[in-house]
């Protein structure tokens, strides 16, 4: 795994608070020889932790403690009595030059980073990023893969074979469907019955108020003849001609009679 520029500097800060390298590994999903990569190089030793090294295990045994706090007092006391400290000192000299050694390495490693973040950086402002860039591939990948599908002869489908339970069931269900529709058109044509003898019933109904309607506005044979001789008299008595009234009106009742009889 590629670790980022940012991952890179959040190691580094954790490394600086003494965490273990075991446990920065197992979050980063990389090895502990990664992360020790990234470590800053050792602090070069003095003359006096030179002297402490080489004669810890020594002055144990002697004083028979293992705990810091009596070892370093022993070990104090011992380098206040060494006279001669070339030996240490030349050690002590050869570790700093380890130590600018690779200092040098680590901060030629660290300005080489950043240059190249700042390009990234820059890169990503002029122009699409490594994320886009990605993207595009993939989108023209898939664009290939599909032209290529569409391209490639198509495989005829067979027709799939029923076993006889399917063969039974799709009957089955035929069956049912059929005589959902029978029903529906049975109960269909029953509602329209109905409707038709509700109708029936209704204009029966109008028919009859306009017959009693008709039959309340009808005079009676008796008055129409009342009627009838009233202008016959008055006719007579006037003086003029009274035969054709008097026969029109009767031809008309006649019609009327023959038409509607009572």
């Amino acid at each position: 795994m590629t670790l980022s520029y940012a991952e890179k500097q959040r190691i580094r800060g954790m490394l600086a608070d003494k965490q273990s390298a075991k446990t920065i590994a197992l979050e980063f999903e990389v090895g502990e020889a990664d992360v020790l990569a990234l470590a800053k190089p050792k602090a070069a030793l003095s003359a006096y932790m030179c002297f402490a090294r080489e004669n810890r295990d020594a002055i144990s045994q002697e004083v028979g403690a293992t705990d810091t706090s009596t070892l370093s007092k022993v070990i104090g006391e011992r380098w206040g009595e060494v006279t001669d400290r070339s030996r240490w000192e030349r050690q002590a000299a050869d570790d700093r030059v380890r130590h600018d050694r690779e200092m040098a390495t680590y901060q030629a490693g660290l300005n080489a980073e950043d240059a190249a973040e700042k390009a990234r950086i820059a890169s990503a402002a002029s122009g699409p990023s490594d994320r886009e860039l990605e993207r595009a591939e993939k989108r023209q990948r898939l664009q290939e893969e599909v032209e290529e599908r569409a391209a490639a002869p198509k495989k005829e489908r067979k027709a799939k074979v029923l076993t006889q339970a399917e063969q039974t069931l799709v009957a089955q269900n035929k069956e049912i469907e059929s005589d959902k529709a029978k029903s529906a058109k049975q109960r269909l044509n029953f509602l329209l019955g109905q409707s038709d003898l509700f109708k029936h019933f209704g204009l029966a109904k109008e028919a009859d108020a306009s017959a009693k309607a008709r039959h309340r506005k009808r005079k009676t044979e008796k008055e129409e003849d009342e009627e009838m001789m009233k202008d016959h008299k008055e006719e007579a008595g006037g003086g003029g001609s009274s035969s054709g009234g008097f026969e029109e009106k009767a031809h008309e009742r006649s019609r009327r009679l023959a038409l509607c009889p009572i």
